[in-house]
């Protein structure tokens, strides 16, 4: 009995000690799981709000076009119907530069070389636009899509040399190059 009693006073005591640290380690696991899971929660709602946004923006672009189906088309109704058309092509594209700079947390110099790689893809297309004009052809002739192609592998391989692995795949997983054109939808 002597004995018994310190025994039993230990055995207790270490008990404890590991059942205090077994539930540290579970919560720690625990607040590692939310957290874990808030951030997948944010990336969804983010991606629900580009999915919503593009959506929208079909809908706004049918709706125009069905509207200038349906009244009396004349030369300054339809320039009207394509200058729709265009803004809102041009602020989908505005919007889906700045998710992709707040989904990739891109820092100001980033950006702005983000940037400078977009503006001279555009230039570049609107380059193989006049030159199908002034050549009388379809701008879907075989050459002028090799040439486009051939910008966008540019402009991606410009991105991948700005851009971290880590931030050129969220790019890609998340469709942002499929939404500004660089690559084929």
């Amino acid at each position: 009995m002597k004995y018994f009693v310190p025994f039993l006073i230990i055995l207790l005591c270490i008990s404890t000690v590991y059942f205090y640290l077994q539930a540290r380690h579970l919560e720690q696991v625990h607040e590692l799981a939310l957290a874990n899971l808030q951030e997948k929660l944010n990336l969804s709602e983010s991606e629900c709000q580009t999915k919503i946004a593009r959506v929208r923006n079909h809908y706004e672009t049918q709706l125009a076009r069905r509207e200038s189906h349906a009244s009396q088309p004349g030369p300054g109704m339809i320039l009207d119907v394509f200058n729709n058309i265009k803004e809102k092509a041009k602020q989908n594209q505005a919007a889906v530069v700045q998710q992709t700079k707040e989904h990739l947390d891109l820092d100001t110099q980033t950006f702005v070389k983000f940037s400078k790689v977009l503006d001279r893809y555009a230039a570049n297309k609107r380059k193989v636009l006049e030159l199908s004009h002034s050549e009388n052809k379809p701008f879907f002739d075989q050459r002028y899509l090799d040439m486009l192609a051939q910008y966008q592998e540019q402009a991606m391989a410009d991105l991948e040399q700005i851009f971290s692995p880590e931030q050129m795949q969220s790019f890609r997983d998340l469709g942002f190059d499929k939404e500004l054109g660089l690559t084929a939808r």
